[in-house]
């Protein structure tokens, strides 16, 4: 049994927050546990009862650095500011497999530039998606698989990496490493530039179906172009099968 701490964790992904839930549930770890979200999170209707966190208030910031001995980011849609991952010992789970593809959408640019996709625990500082890493794994992509197929992979893997490394990181008993590279940063900037389709570029055709599926994801409209006649944006998903 691990020594009693006060662990923050903060999350805004449904499926990741149930799955760690489970892991500690099922491991019994002698910790106690707060759960928080990001004010606004579209997914904090589906948590029931929990508090919403402000990383830009200087006021949780050091509340949180008083009174907990680790913080976790579950895909927490929040910058970590630099006092809070100087003050305290924070984790990040990643769904990228850093130093490629830091920041939005690791997976929807690794698809679209053939860069290394995967999942990363890593401790956080000041720059997104940076830090030592603690453990990761790749994951291969299947060619026909889209960005929300490819996404349900790597949650399955980050709940594989979590409960195989959460006493230890809790306890602060592992080895971390930096990576040889600084990499590549993406914002969502870059992703909204990416939604726009331009019908004069020159590409190879396995290009464009890359680029299609990798802004595929269930509902989402993404892709899209601009119509000629009414100048309103037409929405672009694709659909791979593949044979049995």
């Amino acid at each position: 049994m691990i020594k009693k701490k006060k662990i923050l964790v903060i999350k805004d992904n449904v499926e990741l927050y149930k799955g760690f839930k489970e892991i500690i549930n099922d491991l019994n770890i002698d910790s106690f546990f707060s759960f928080a979200s990001s004010e606004g999170s579209r997914a904090l209707g589906d948590f029931g009862d929990v508090e919403c966190i402000d990383l830009k208030d200087d006021n949780y910031v050091n509340s949180i650095i008083a009174n907990y001995n680790l913080v976790i980011s579950l895909h927490a849609r929040q910058i970590f500011p630099n006092k809070l991952v100087k003050g305290i010992r924070c984790i990040n789970i990643h769904p990228g497999y850093n130093p490629y593809n830091r920041g939005w959408f690791p997976h929807v640019f690794s698809l679209i530039n053939g860069l290394p996709m995967g999942v990363t625990i890593h401790e956080m500082d000041e720059y997104i998606d940076h830090g030592p890493i603690i453990i990761q794994e790749q994951l291969i992509p299947y060619s026909w698989d889209d960005s929300s197929t490819i996404y349900k992979r790597l949650l399955k893997l980050e709940l594989k990496l979590i409960k195989e490394n959460i006493v230890k990181i809790i306890e602060n008993d592992y080895t971390s490493k930096v990576p040889e590279t600084e990499g590549n940063l993406n914002y969502i900037s870059d992703f909204a530039k990416l939604c726009k389709l331009d019908f004069n570029e020159n590409n190879s055709f396995e290009n464009f179906a890359n680029k299609l599926r990798a802004l595929t994801h269930e509902d989402y409209k993404n892709a899209y172009f601009i119509d000629k006649n009414t100048n309103k944006k037409v929405f672009v998903k694709i659909s791979f099968s593949h044979e049995e």
